[in-house]
């Protein structure tokens, strides 16, 4: 569905900013890519250069099998975009503002009536249409903004940090959303930096830094290969000398820190090598690997060192 190829973009300053450096990236009819980055990493310019917003230095860009050399090629294929900023109309009521971007979308008559009907329900904002838009709160003017890219069933959808500032209700309702549209057969790029709904969405992901895509894969995938779990054991005392098991131990104070890819599975033999020790044992957590522990493996960073 979509597919780019040595995307660049570089905007003039001293020094120049390289946004984007290099970045390829393919998501298929039916599935949910999600591309992860810190603020600043580019995810921006990226879902502009998709949509048309913003012209690359280099690169090449297909939209279901076409490639795009001019604006003129995109009049084929539906898109639906949320940028981060949200793009509302003040003093139209929620029902003005589906209407007017709906009939931009191509829509009108029954359909037009039936497509804000049917994003207004999915967005849980079916009571708000007659709303204006300065009357919602926060999440409210969100889930508006993200039911716009909605309208018309495109083939490929952009949100870019669509629960940017939301309440939980408002975060579940667009996951939940995300996923009916894939299952429907559309191509969703889900970019985000709030990494635990990454996961909720079992989304194929692609780690963005700097301008460029550094990995890869299914959250699974990356955790197997960039994230490290660990087991934390706190005694009453000094931890014990620990029998030789494999696995990578430190000690603080009077816990016992064992780092695994696989910490459900090692607590066992942690604690028959700890033999008669286990009796001073004060408690025991395992701590799973997470997207966060993927970006500071791959980077050196954390995502709150960058800055937001």
């Amino acid at each position: 569905m979509l597919s780019a190829r040595g995307i660049r973009k570089t905007y003039p300053g001293d020094p120049p900013i390289e946004a984007v450096r290099h970045v390829d990236l393919e998501i298929p009819a039916g599935t949910v890519r999600a591309l992860i980055g810190p603020n600043g990493a580019g995810k921006s310019t990226l879902a502009g250069i998709i949509v048309g917003l913003i012209e690359p230095d280099a690169g090449e860009l297909a939209l279901g099998g076409t490639v795009i050399a001019r604006p003129s090629d995109r009049d084929s294929f539906t898109l639906g975009y949320a940028p981060q900023e949200e793009a509302l109309f003040p003093m139209m009521s929620v029902k003005e503002n589906l209407q007017l971007f709906g009939e931009l979308a191509g829509l009108s008559g029954t359909a037009l009536r039936a497509e804000v009907d049917r994003v207004a329900e999915a967005f849980l904002i079916a009571d708000l249409l007659g709303r204006k838009a300065t009357e919602l709160s926060g999440g409210q003017r969100r889930r508006a903004h993200n039911a716009i890219a909605l309208l018309g069933h495109p083939q490929l959808v952009i949100l870019d940090e669509p629960t940017a500032g939301v309440d939980p209700a408002t975060r579940s309702a667009i996951l939940e959303v995300v996923t009916a549209t894939a299952a429907d057969g559309a191509a969703v790029c889900y970019s985000t930096h709030y990494l635990p709904e990454v996961a909720e969405l079992d989304a194929h992901v692609s780690v963005l830094d700097r301008g460029t895509i550094i990995a890869t894969g299914t959250v699974a995938e990356l955790l197997a290969a960039h994230a490290m779990g660990r087991i934390e054991v706190t005694f009453d005392g000094s931890p014990p000398p620990l029998e030789p098991t494999g696995l990578t131990t430190e000690t603080e104070g009077n816990r016992l820190i064992v780092r695994s890819h696989t910490p459900d599975a090692d607590v066992g033999g942690l604690l028959l090598a700890l033999g008669p020790a286990v009796g001073d044992i004060r408690s025991l957590n395992v701590i799973d690997g997470d997207l966060d522990d993927v970006f500071a493996n791959l980077t050196g960073r954390t995502f709150a060192d960058e800055p937001s």
